[in-house]
């Protein structure tokens, strides 16, 4: 877990740490000043101190994955991996998939 303030923890992967970080890098528009210090921080760095904020990107990154799988599936419930995806119900046979 990587701790940004003395209140916000990422609960997440350290993967989704390093990505979060490179994309919060490449939209940083905090101040410096001559000492190299920063005087005033960007909205992108001061999301890192708010616990729900990152919560809720944890989460979101945790559905990525059933958002993806169910977007490109012509069928509603989605029958992948001889699973019913909508109701978890469990393992399907070939006649229920028809």
């Amino acid at each position: 877990m990587a701790t940004m303030s003395p209140g916000a923890t990422w609960h997440g992967e350290p993967c989704d740490w390093n990505d979060l970080w490179l994309a919060i890098e490449a939209h940083c528009d905090c101040a410096y000043d001559l000492l190299a210090a920063r005087p005033t921080i960007c909205a992108a760095h001061l999301m890192l101190t708010e616990q729900t904020t990152l919560d809720h990107l944890v989460h979101g990154r945790h559905l990525r994955a059933w958002f993806v799988r169910n977007e490109f599936c012509a069928d509603w419930p989605c029958f992948l991996f001889g699973r019913r995806i909508a109701s978890g119900s469990g393992p399907v046979s070939q006649r229920e998939r028809v």
